[in-house]
């Protein structure tokens, strides 16, 4: 998709593209949102981090295997709103020794506010001088260099 992007943007086209967003649907008054059931295989110093990960992004366990080689297979239910940034997350805590994979479970209902993004990113499209009074709301979300 960035290399899409990226290739549009040279040739001149103009546009805006959006964080993803999952496709909700109503049933009766219920709001409900896709859910996909993720399969991981990991190294077992990895499940500790995973597990609160996932449950942050409302992810339920519903199956642990631990048979002794020192990998273990988790099994979770779990929006697909918590997946949306997820792999890259995962890729840095195994440091690549993980497997991930996801398949489309149904709908059910909506399961609350998940946190999408813990850090933030300042970034400068010019190299100048900073002026005190512009950036003084920056002073309290980023640590300056």
């Amino acid at each position: 998709m960035a290399i899409l992007i990226e290739t549009m943007r040279r040739e001149g086209y103009e546009f805006l593209v959006s964080r993803p967003r999952v496709i909700t649907r109503t049933e009766g008054e219920k709001l409900l949102e896709p859910v996909e059931r993720l399969f991981l295989d990991i190294p077992e110093a990895y499940v500790g981090v995973l597990t609160e990960k996932l449950a942050l992004r409302k992810g339920r366990m519903e199956k642990l295997i631990n048979r002794g080689s020192g990998r273990v297979n988790m099994d979770f239910v779990i929006p697909a709103r918590g997946l949306i940034g997820f792999r890259s997350h995962f890729l840095t805590d195994t440091k690549g020794a993980g497997v991930m994979n996801t398949l489309f479970e149904g709908y059910e209902p909506w399961f609350g506010a998940i946190p999408q993004r813990m850090t933030g990113a300042l970034v400068a499209d010019r190299a100048e001088e900073s002026r005190p009074m512009p950036a003084m709301p920056w002073r309290t979300a980023a640590n300056s260099w």
